[in-house]
């Protein structure tokens, strides 16, 4: 069969003669990246200028600081500054500066001008002048004596020559000082609304606030969050004016464009304008990412709708109404996302609501309506019957796009399998995940075992846990079997989930009456849980009493539950909970049951093409981890692309911390000398990080798991709380293994009556 399906593959490959078609002109959305010459950088602390964004560019780890712009007229990005750029936020080890560093906690702009704060020491001085030229100057002034000790600065911006700091107290109030801009003369300083979320910079003594409504800032009857208020605040009169609310709760990324008069802000990815400050609000543009209640939005050219997510997203706004709509997509990992989306501007995306959070029944009816509809979305196999929503005609056939096509072909057979029906292609993989069982080597050890001890098979686990107490629980009081209490619940559903599961992939139907699965309750029986799980020693009460976690969980465990086997990472040698892949029973190939979450276009899509090239360059960037999964003729280890970063990052802070040592005074001496020990052994250890997936791990996984790989469904169906009343009822002791048998197959027997 396997051969069969790698044929298919291959021939509709070689029989499709189009390939993925060129789409429509990227206008002015941009997908700003920005790099040092030798690795993308991050941005944040994104400001904007009339022709230009500024942005603190840096790894992921805070390192390689640098001051970046960025022109839409050029689409081209310059680090201005990438010498002794420091920030006191996140990141920083609490070393001194150097007289020349430049510390940019906030960045904020004033006409043309950009200036930096720094709030540990609270001072001023400008980047880049009038001109729009690079002019660093000495700090300006300092607002050392204006400083809020029992506070943090939320917001630093400046309009019309004057400074505004958005100041939280400890209190838990909010406040707004202005300063003159040049000289750093405080001009006055107010209270804002307890009810306040967000403010932002407006015009003429006036700030733009979101806040929650002071009537109703609930619905009672669904516990969300209502429209926010958009309200100008007057500082001269201290009056406030309600000009229009949100369309959620959730929306931020307030901005005012005083060319146009308009006021934006995002709700979700969508970007809405009120035209000349008035209700209605308006669709005029679309986010590839999601913004929230404290997304903070800039313009530049008062036509682009700037936000920056690691990325800078640079969007034309229409605030005339958008025509035509956008590919809506819902339920992806956050870094493949964005690596499908980083060099695909042209295409108009919505995040919509999660599918996951919806019922099967809500997906197919939004499907069948057209209501709410999402062009593509992500399904869990262990959540919806994916064969039945192929064969409903609910998925796209994505089998004429020759790149997916190519991906698909080279994938493991047992996965692939899932999403095709009648060779064609309906979904892709998106994620991978195992529920089993695994063992802390450390605790073999403890015990005298190693791990050609361990159980092998089903039968031999039941009878190991049985004859555990006797066997190796008085001489080991300090150790437990399980890592979890209630590990009798969790033990029988696994072996009901392994155990259906090879009926599917044996036998293609699920029967209970078996003389396998007699012989596994029979040696489920012989355990006394008692013995080591509290839970069974004083039910409910036991998770309600401190004794028992105090005397249970700082043990060392024997078996952990919930064990992930589905990527070669579980095989790491650091991890404290290695995979136990067994048979059911002797002569029985053993299974290791994987969920699988699936990428598919809604067969309605209206944006196919879009959604085709979305969903390749999505492949293209699965992780390493997805990928070994994925593929099983990968085998070359991956080396850590973090690793130099990594190392960079340890030897700055050890030249920091010895600088601070040097000036440490005698009281903190000590905490500096452990502080830069532990960096050094770090630093002498480093060699352990240039490789995140080694070959033996690919060994072990390759050999233990990828032959054994079957995607676990819903067996359970519309009866799941049938069944999981039967497993209760027999755990419980309320019904012996025969009745649970026969319920069991006529439980299973109505459900395929019904199908």
């Amino acid at each position: 069969m396997k051969r069969i399906i790698s044929l298919l593959l291959c021939t509709m490959l070689m029989l499709a003669s189009f390939t993925m078609p060129a789409l429509a002109s990227e206008g002015r959305n941009f997908n700003v990246v920005f790099t040092n010459g030798e690795k993308e950088l991050e941005a944040s602390r994104v400001v904007t200028t009339a022709d230009a964004v500024y942005a603190l560019v840096s790894n992921s780890r805070m390192h390689d600081l640098g001051f970046a712009r960025w022109k839409p007229e050029t689409n081209q990005m310059d680090i201005l500054i990438s010498d002794n750029v420091v920030v006191h936020g996140f990141g920083h080890d609490g070393a001194p500066d150097s007289e020349d560093d430049i510390a940019l906690d906030h960045l904020f702009t004033n006409g043309n001008e950009v200036y930096a704060f720094d709030e540990m020491t609270m001072t001023v001085r400008r980047l880049i002048d009038a001109d729009g030229e690079v002019a660093v100057s000495d700090i300006l002034y300092s607002l050392m004596e204006e400083k809020y000790t029992d506070g943090f600065v939320n917001h630093v911006f400046a309009q019309e020559d004057e400074l505004y700091l958005n100041i939280n107290t400890r209190e838990g109030k909010q406040l707004v000082a202005w300063y003159d801009l040049a000289s750093g003369q405080l001009l006055g300083q107010t209270v804002l609304s307890d009810q306040l979320v967000k403010l932002s910079p407006y015009k003429d003594h006036k700030l733009l606030m979101t806040c929650y409504d002071s009537q109703s800032a609930y619905d009672p009857d669904t516990g969300e969050t209502n429209p926010l208020d958009i309200v100008l605040l007057d500082l001269q009169t201290n009056e406030s004016q309600v000009i229009a609310k949100t369309k959620t709760g959730d929306d931020g990324g307030v901005v005012y464009g005083e060319t146009s008069n308009n006021i934006y802000f995002m709700s979700g990815s969508e970007i809405y304008a009120l035209v000349n400050q008035a209700a209605p609000y308006v669709l005029c543009g679309y986010m590839p990412v999601q913004g929230g209640v404290y997304s903070r939005g800039a313009l530049v050219s008062d036509d682009l709708y700037v936000y920056a997510s690691s990325l800078v997203f640079v969007r034309q706004l229409q605030p005339a109404g958008i025509q035509g709509g956008a590919l809506r997509i819902s339920g992806f990992g956050v870094n493949e996302h964005v690596a499908a989306i980083r060099n695909n501007p042209q295409i108009d995306i919505v995040i919509a609501q999660s599918a996951t959070d919806l019922a099967f029944t809500d997906i197919v009816t939004n499907m069948i309506t057209g209501g709410d509809m999402v062009d593509i979305l992500a399904l869990y196999s262990t959540m919806n019957p994916l064969s039945r929503v192929f064969a409903k005609g609910y998925a796209a056939d994505m089998s004429g796009y020759p790149e997916i096509m190519e991906m698909i072909s080279r994938m493991s057979p047992p996965i692939a399998d899932q999403l095709m029906k009648d060779g064609k292609l309906y979904g892709v993989p998106i994620y991978l995940s195992s529920n089993g069982l695994g063992y802390d080597p450390n605790t073999v050890e403890l015990l005298g075992l190693t791990v050609d001890d361990l159980p092998k098979t089903f039968p031999e686990l039941l009878d190991f846990l049985a004859n555990f107490q006797a066997d190796y629980g008085d001489e080991h009081e300090d150790i437990n079997l399980f890592s979890n209490i209630s590990s009798k619940s969790y033990l029988i559903w696994w072996i009901m989930n392994q155990y259906t599961d090879v009926q599917l992939r044996d036998q293609g139907e699920i029967r209970f009456d078996t003389p396998l699965f007699r012989k596994l309750l029979t040696a489920f029986e012989q355990i006394d849980f008692a013995d080591f799980d509290p839970y069974e020693r004083y039910g409910e009460e036991a998770w309600d009493m401190p004794e028992v976690s105090a005397s249970f969980y700082p043990k060392e465990s024997l078996f952990r539950i919930a064990n992930d086997a589905s990527t070669p990472n579980a095989y790491d040698i650091n991890r404290s909970d290695m995979p136990l892949i067994l048979a059911l029973d002797e002569g029985i190939q053993p299974l290791v049951g994987i969920s699988l979450q699936i990428m598919m276009v809604n067969a309605k899509t209206e944006h196919m093409d879009e959604a085709a090239l979305y969903v390749a360059e999505y492949m293209k960037n699965y992780n390493a981890e997805l990928s070994f999964a994925l593929y099983p003729d990968l085998s070359e280890e991956v080396v850590n692309p973090d690793y130099e970063t990594e190392v960079e990052s340890l030897r700055s802070s050890i030249e920091r911390t010895e600088l601070a040592l040097q000036n440490a005074s005698n009281e903190n001496k000590a905490e500096y000398e452990d502080s830069l020990q532990n960096l050094q052994e770090r630093l002498a250890a480093s060699d352990n990080l240039k490789i995140s997936i080694t070959k033996d791990e690919i060994a072990q996984y390759r050999e233990q798991v990828t032959p054994y790989v079957y995607v676990t469904t819903n067996w359970q169906g519309e009866g799941e709380a049938d069944f999981t009343s039967l497993v209760n009822q027999y755990r419980q002791k309320a019904i012996d293994a025969d009745t649970f048998i026969r319920e069991l197959d006529k439980r299973m027997n109505m459900m395929t009556l019904e199908d």
